[in-house]
């Protein structure tokens, strides 16, 4: 295991290398296109997420999120590590990488894919509207359980 210090607004933070992780690749080829429709999901205020931060969102259904604030640009995605189902809401967020606190698997957030293993979680489209944060819902069985 190898530990790399970065400076990262007067805080060192550390990196984990495992010889079994992938690298920091995070190209955008094979990104799928979200859909423009759907439902709008008020999530909270714009200025109650802070840069550099993360907040757990429960739905309805009880399913859980996590909306991230990337330097003003806010993403959406599962909160459920897919590997033992930790919240992805106790982890770190290093520019658009979610990082898992029990086990470190690492996931961008603006595609889903894990970068540590051939993973991938759920992501939603997020759209900023009077202020608020919304989560954009592809259909009502995202919302409630039938």
């Amino acid at each position: 295991m190898r530990n790399d210090k970065l400076k990262h607004s007067d805080i060192d933070l550390v990196f984990c290398y495992h010889s079994s992780m992938q690298s920091f690749d995070t190209d955008q080829n094979n990104t799928i296109k979200p859909s423009e429709s759907g439902s709008l999901l008020p999530v909270c205020p714009v200025d109650a997420l802070a840069r550099g931060t993360l907040h757990r969102f429960i739905l309805p259904n009880s399913d859980e999120l996590v909306i991230c604030n990337i330097d003003g640009e806010f993403y959406a995605i599962d909160n459920l590590c897919p590997h033992q189902g930790a919240p992805l809401s106790d982890g770190a967020v290093f520019d658009h990488v979610v990082e898992c606190n029990r086990h470190g698997w690492q996931f961008d957030v603006r595609t889903g894919n894990c970068l540590t293993v051939l993973e991938r979680i759920k992501t939603f489209q997020v759209r900023v509207v009077d202020g608020v944060i919304n989560v954009v819902m592809e259909n009502q069985q995202d919302l409630f359980d039938l």
